[in-house]
């Protein structure tokens, strides 16, 4: 996956543990928020904080569906 190009901007760094970070620069969050939760729990957002905030938020709600 380390090779695979999914943005002109795109950069990789694969970290010690094994996993890989990925940096992008985006116009807005809407088309790769949706890119993002295709992952699941398989990936983590570290920043912008305000699209930290979005997944959190998203994933709540999500939640609130299965939670009783």
């Amino acid at each position: 996956m380390i090779n695979r190009r999914w943005h002109p901007s795109q950069k990789n760094k694969k970290l010690k543990d094994g996993s890989l970070e990925l940096a992008f620069e985006v116009a807005g969050t809407k088309e790769i928020k949706t890119w993002i939760m295709g992952f699941g729990s398989l990936v983590k957002v570290l920043e912008p904080a305000s699209l930290v905030k979005e997944i959190k938020d998203d994933l709540g709600k999500a939640l609130s569906f299965y939670a009783k």
